[in-house]
């Protein structure tokens, strides 16, 4: 409940398919409160792997009373969550209390990650100790075989599972074992009994393909980001802009010369833009 204050959520911090309606209520992670020249900015967001797991926190008590723990969690938001729980107490089963009767909790917390036009799946792992078996968990639900460490100090782990199954414990365009590999923190290489797949290692650090231009947006390596800054525009202006999804000068004039109102951007924005456009 933000009262009389105002929560910017940059384009990198959202659900890429998410479509949000004005006058409609949503819970987002508050991530950060960012000093500005012209006082605090409240950054929230909907994309980050913290807010699945804050959602899991009011759907399931077990986790406020700590009796169930949540160890790790991996997310490309809008698609797919894999998050790994452990019991800190002897006889209670923690993929049972997140899932809740009949699956109660879980579809809350899915429902809430329903808004845009594809659906979030979210696997509830069970953590162990044991690094071999926490990937066999993680690579879940295909069925593993064998696994054996052929790099320790590089965290290298090859994992062989049956012929049939290799395509589901990939996924859908690497995306399984992706977020095994990013849940375990370990390097994973796949392969069939017989079927060999080459150059198929998936680490920790790999990105989707559809989420690169996000993460340059995010560390200020993309064009979009320069060209806003460049124009000298204060950081709550271009934080605005890019809310909207105007990342680039380009576009900015185009909506400018139409005349078009930007939420979020009042009469004195639009003078500093102007001036910015040199209009």
């Amino acid at each position: 409940e933000l009262t009389k204050a105002t929560a910017f959520m940059p384009y990198e911090e959202r659900v890429p398919d998410e479509f949000y309606r004005s006058g409609s209520k949503h819970k987002v992670l508050l991530k950060e409160i960012r000093e500005t020249q012209r006082g605090k900015m409240i950054i929230v967001s909907r994309s980050d792997a913290e807010f699945v797991k804050a959602l899991f926190r009011l759907e399931i008590p077990e986790l406020l009373s700590e009796t169930v723990e949540i160890k790790a969690i991996a997310r490309e938001s809008g698609q797919r969550s894999k998050v790994a729980v452990a019991s800190n107490v002897e006889g209670i089963d923690p993929i049972g209390a997140c899932v809740g009767q009949r699956g109660s909790r879980i579809t809350a917390i899915m429902d809430e990650l329903k808004m845009g036009r594809t659906e979030e799946k979210v696997d509830i792992i069970l953590w162990d100790e044991d690094d071999s078996q926490f990937v066999i968990n993680a690579l879940s639900p295909a069925q593993v075989v064998s696994t054996k460490v052929t790099d320790k100090e590089r965290k290298i782990i090859q994992v062989i599972v049956p012929d049939e199954q290799l395509s589901l414990a990939i996924g859908r365009d690497g995306q399984n074992v992706r977020l095994a590999a990013k849940l375990t923190g370990w390097n994973i290489d796949i392969q069939g009994e017989t079927v060999k797949v080459e150059n198929e290692v998936a680490s920790p650090d790999d990105v989707a393909a559809d989420q690169v231009e996000e993460q340059d947006v995010d560390t200020g390596d993309s064009k979009t980001e320069n060209e806003l800054e460049a124009l000298g525009l204060s950081s709550r202006v271009v934080t605005a802009l890019e809310a909207e999804g105007i990342t680039t000068k380009e576009e900015l004039s185009s909506k400018m010369e139409e005349g078009e109102k930007i939420p979020g951007i009042g009469p004195k924005a639009v003078e500093e833009i102007n001036k910015a456009l040199n209009y």
